[in-house]
């Protein structure tokens, strides 16, 4: 089945054949090395196991990543994800630059990674999330480009790395606010010509995301039914669902209604980087310490259970697609748990 011929370079090319199927071809500076290769491409044939891997072999990580990169992460409507993605990218193909999509193993992940943690010093988390990411461009190669490698190398690599403890658990923010620091952010004086307080209160009045607030319009508040409509949200692909209603409080409403209007229609008049920018600046002027913006709706969403609605109620507020979400943005009080006992 396997036919062999010495180059004019001195290398050995073999070919194998089997009708029905395209010939395969291989050149090897040693002929015993490409004996061995024609035998287990032979034995894969007969055991339709072979899987042709030459368009693998050509295509280079950067490459892979680069493509990725094109069609899907360029395409995303989130900038802060588009943004944090393209540096992800740009991390992998500096670090697995050299390397075909063929020649990726587990061991050059798990090298990758531990180097990262050790030489870098970057937290697991951001390993995690880069590894995620490289295993979602792999399975974009295998499957909708039909680029045949055996498997993902990548879970494999992410269980090892697991196990020698380098991809240790993420500490799970549960920041609350205290009363004090509550009020501080509601009554912060205006430094600059920006609706940061109403924001703030308003995240923690509906338990909306960042972006969900920027993108507010004054068409997407219906006053009539107290419900504010956010056209695409961040767990639609899960939900099936395009965005979702959000019922409003009647002080989110209060809010709302005390905003002047704007000719550009939008609510607040702030984009998802400013509202970062100007919270920022908030709690350095309070010195406040270790608060997000994205714990308000931790906040919101905790306050929302200790009213004493259901599951679903506060789900159908805050938008998680099911109750283990849920429950990472769920931190009751302990004094007021206390109490209740």
């Amino acid at each position: 089945m396997a036919t062999y011929r010495k180059m004019p370079s001195g290398k050995h090319q073999f070919i194998v054949r089997k009708k029905g199927q395209k010939p395969i071809y291989k050149t090897f500076k040693k002929k015993a090395v490409g004996e061995r290769w024609a035998r287990e491409q032979e034995a894969a044939i007969e055991a339709k196991t072979y899987i042709d891997t030459a368009k693998a072999e050509k295509l280079s990580i950067y490459a892979m990543l680069k493509r990725y990169r094109e069609e899907v992460t360029d395409n995303k409507e989130n900038s802060n994800t588009k943004s944090s993605e393209t540096s992800r990218i740009a991390t992998l193909q500096d670090r697995l630059e050299g390397y075909t999509l063929a020649a990726l193993s587990p061991d050059i992940i798990v090298d990758f990674g531990v180097g990262r943690i050790g030489d870098d010093e970057v937290s697991a988390d951001s390993v995690r999330r880069e590894l995620t990411l490289l295993q979602s461009a792999v399975n974009r190669a295998r499957h909708i480009w039909k680029i045949k490698i055996p498997i993902n190398p990548v879970p494999e690599a992410r269980e090892a790395l697991t196990m020698a403890q380098y991809l240790t658990p993420g500490k799970k923010r549960d920041r609350r606010l205290t009363e004090k620091e509550a009020k501080a952010l509601l009554s912060y004086p205006h430094k600059q010509d920006t609706l940061i307080n109403e924001v703030v209160e308003f995240a923690i009045e509906t338990a909306m995301r960042r972006g969900e607030i920027a993108a507010l319009k004054r068409t997407d508040i219906n006053k009539a039914g107290c419900i504010a409509i956010v056209r695409a949200s961040k767990t639609d692909k899960k939900t099936g669902w395009q965005g979702r209603d959000v019922p409003l409080s009647a002080r989110a409403l209060e809010i709302y209604k005390s905003l002047p209007t704007r000719i550009d229609r939008s609510v607040f008049g702030l984009t998802a980087r400013s509202i970062s920018q100007a919270f920022k600046r908030m709690v350095d002027d309070l010195g406040i310490e270790d608060l997000r913006f994205h714990d308000l709706r931790h906040e919101a969403t905790s306050r929302l259970f200790e009213k004493g609605l259901s599951i679903e109620e506060v789900a159908t507020v805050t938008g998680h697609a099911d109750w283990k979400s849920l429950k990472r943005y769920t931190h009751p009080n302990k004094e007021k748990v206390a109490a209740k006992l």
